[in-house]
């Protein structure tokens, strides 16, 4: 054998030792993941990466407002010394449709007429709040307030059972009859939903390019609709409580890229970049006293949704609860809750009780 040849043998088995180190090094020797913002290496596996958990703990305050024929319709926490409800609330100096929480007591009001009913309010800042009464939107600027008779703007519709918005230049306003107004600061116009179906619950992404309603009538039938790029499509549309495979639809939340659906028998994660849908059966979560009405998502982690029972029902990433201190407090069957807000570590739940007897609103604060 020549030099040259011994020369390229040894070289070969060298290049091969040499790779057979670097394959023994990546094989025995797994890096920790690089986890993103919200999980954590898991501790019986720092290679992958564990959602982080929120507190399933909360206080409650339990307040009643008004006497026989009061009710809060919606509820909005701007911070926990700044929460407003609408509604309706009969007392003995008079009747209002507003009250707001300061922190330390309740202050009954009045917006634009003290007896007319509100069903829902959006709050943008002290000078800029909507709210709509059973079917026309309002707005306070600061100065006065203005109601924005739609019938008399052309449009057929009533829409005041909901409100979202990025700015009070691009609002929505949803209600009977399937009806969506799109208000951008100039002129309110209609946008045909494709449905009949009483429209009750909206939210969208922070940009304004999604926007995602859900829909129901007593009867059983429910509708999720999505509007992106100024078209409206029927993401579900459900005849009855049991319909395969999301059942009732009763509630919207958005975050990021995923809209939460609840309904009657599950949560729905539908993520509107990928096209790729989760179900969450219901039974398999929790078992309730009362339908689901509302759903809000602050994040994955950090899920709560309310019953028209006053049950609160918290998703803390890994584990489902149900906190039954409102219907505890009431007793059974003796509160109906109408709406759901929640702010970083605090969750309001308003509706009535007692057999219409009082308003109610219980403020949840997390531990």
């Amino acid at each position: 054998m020549t030099t040259n040849k011994i020369y390229l043998i040894s070289n070969l088995f060298l290049l091969i030792g040499i790779l057979a180190v670097f394959s023994c090094k990546t094989s025995t020797t797994p890096q920790p993941a690089d986890c993103e913002p919200g999980y954590h290496q898991c501790e019986n596996d720092n290679t992958i990466c564990c959602i982080d958990t929120t507190s399933h703990n909360f206080t409650w305050e339990i307040f009643t407002l008004g006497q026989y024929g009061s009710t809060i319709r919606d509820v909005t926490i701007v911070n926990e010394d700044n929460i407003w409800v609408v509604g309706n609330f009969e007392t003995d100096d008079g009747e209002y449709n507003a009250a707001h929480w300061d922190g330390n007591e309740w202050e009954l009001m009045g917006f634009y007429s003290n007896t007319l009913d509100l069903y829902s309010i959006y709050y943008f800042s002290e000078d800029d709040i909507w709210v709509s009464s059973h079917g026309y939107p309002i707005h306070w600027n600061g100065n006065e307030w203005i109601l924005y008779h739609l019938h008399n703007l052309g449009i057929n519709a009533s829409a005041g059972h909901g409100i979202w918005g990025t700015s009070s230049s691009n609002i929505y306003f949803i209600g009977e009859q399937g009806a969506i107004v799109h208000y951008d600061g100039i002129n309110f116009v209609q946008i045909p939903s494709g449905t009949s179906i009483e429209l009750n619950d909206i939210d969208g992404t922070d940009d304004g390019e999604y926007v995602f309603i859900a829909g129901r009538e007593d009867s059983g039938e429910s509708i999720a609709l999505m509007i992106h790029d100024n078209n409206v499509e029927t993401l579900y549309e459900g005849d009855g409580i049991y319909t395969e495979p999301y059942g009732f639809i009763k509630g919207i939340s958005v975050k990021n890229d995923t809209a939460y659906f609840a309904s009657h028998q599950a949560l729905w994660k539908s993520n509107f970049i990928t096209d790729c849908s989760t179900v969450i059966q219901r039974e398999d979560i929790f078992s309730s006293q009362g339908a689901v009405r509302r759903i809000r998502t602050q994040q994955i982690n950090d899920i709560s949704i309310m019953t028209i029972a006053g049950e609160f029902v918290h998703y803390n990433g890994v584990s489902w609860v149900v906190d039954n201190t409102v219907i505890d407090y009431f007793g059974p069957a003796n509160v109906f809750t109408k709406s759901l807000s929640v702010n970083n570590d605090m969750v309001a739940i308003a509706g009535y009780c007692c057999g219409g007897g009082h308003a109610v609103v219980a403020l949840g604060y997390r531990q």
